[in-house]
C-alpha cells in the first residue's frame, strides 16, 4: 500500500481511539467533575440545558474543559470563582487537557 494510505489509516485509527476515550470520560468521569464544581453557575446551567444525552454530555464536558483550559479568562469575566479549576485533582485536569490536546492533534493531522 502507498504511504498515504497508511497515514490515513493511522489518523482514522487515532480518531477512533479519541472517540472511545471521550465516551469513557462522558460516562465515568463527567459526574465526578461536575460534583466537584457543583456551585459554579456555568456547570449548573450546562447540566440543566443540555441534559444527559450523548450530545448533552459532550457539551457538558466541553464546558468543563473550558473551565480548566481558560480559567483565567473566565475568572476575569466573573463566570467562575477564582479557585474553580483547583478543585479538580491535578491528575483529572491533566487527563482532560491531554484528551483535548489529542483531539486537536487529530484535527491538525486531517488538515
Amino acid at each position: 500500500m502507498p504511504e498515504k494510505v497508511w497515514w490515513v489509516m493511522a489518523v482514522f485509527g487515532s480518531i477512533f481511539v479519541n472517540i472511545i476515550i471521550m465516551i469513557y470520560f462522558q460516562l465515568n468521569k463527567l459526574a465526578a467533575m461536575e460534583e466537584l464544581l457543583s456551585d459554579v453557575k456555568l456547570v449548573q446551567w450546562n447540566k440543566s440545558v443540555w441534559g444527559g444525552g450523548l450530545i448533552g454530555r459532550q457539551m457538558r464536558l466541553n464546558g468543563l474543559a473550558m473551565i480548566i483550559i481558560m480559567h483565567k479568562l473566565m475568572n476575569s469575566r466573573g463566570e467562575i470563582p477564582p479557585d474553580a479549576d483547583k478543585r479538580l485533582s491535578s491528575a483529572l485536569r491533566l487527563q482532560l487537557q491531554a484528551l483535548y490536546l489529542f483531539s486537536y492533534a487529530n484535527g491538525a493531522a486531517l488538515a
